[in-house]
């Protein structure tokens, strides 16, 4: 399972998935409460396990994604929608916090 970014979307890949597990859903999840579900969508997966989740119209700033195919569960990743351009990173992230709170 791979994760990007782009202004407005998070993109969930589900990458050579056993074609047994016909059922894959991504979640996106709150930035600061990882608990919260705020979305979630069932990927169609290709008959080589492949298949992807896009998630539109969000807000600049941090999120947590992860997922489930079958019996398998992919651990949460935290990541980045940028405001404009570029890749969504921690780094990102870091600027945004330092440039509210100060740095530490």
């Amino acid at each position: 399972m791979t994760f990007s970014t782009s202004p407005g979307v998070v993109e969930v890949q589900f990458v050579s998935i056993d074609p047994a597990d016909t059922e894959c859903v991504a979640k996106l999840r709150d930035g600061v409460d990882s608990f919260i579900i705020l979305d979630q969508e069932t990927a169609v997966l290709d008959g080589d396990g492949n298949g992807t989740v896009a998630f539109t119209g969000l807000e600049p700033g941090g999120y947590w994604a992860d997922g489930t195919c079958g019996d398998d569960v992919f651990e949460l990743e935290q990541l980045v929608v940028p405001a404009n351009g570029g890749t969504g990173s921690l780094d990102l992230l870091m600027e945004l916090f330092d440039g509210i709170f100060g740095s530490s």
